[in-house]
């Protein structure tokens, strides 16, 4: 029989800003922009709660702005939206090297 040695890590979260970072925005959640201050550049989205319709993923917040715009410009009774916006996060043990 072989004996193991287990012990427990403390754990963080972080928003990621290695050079592989992931923004694929393959699920959408709703969080603050406080990572763009660390360099971290978001993904933004607008959907009408309406129809459904959503606007691309972009980096420019004013882009998926100016998509709700134009959506209510065309349909007029569609005047409700969610904006939603993706940021990386990355999990670490505390005191990682």
């Amino acid at each position: 029989m072989s004996r193991a040695v287990l012990r427990h890590l403390r754990w963080t979260i972080t928003p990621d800003t290695e050079p592989d970072t992931n923004t694929d925005a393959d699920t959408n959640a709703d969080t603050n922009t406080d990572a763009e201050s660390d360099g971290v550049q978001p993904l933004f989205a607008m959907r009408c709660t309406v129809c459904g319709a959503v606007s691309g993923d972009t980096e420019d917040r004013n882009a998926a702005a100016g998509w709700a715009l134009t959506h209510s410009g065309r349909n007029p009774a569609h005047r409700t939206y969610r904006e939603t916006l993706v940021l990386p996060y990355r999990t670490y043990p505390v005191g990682r090297p």
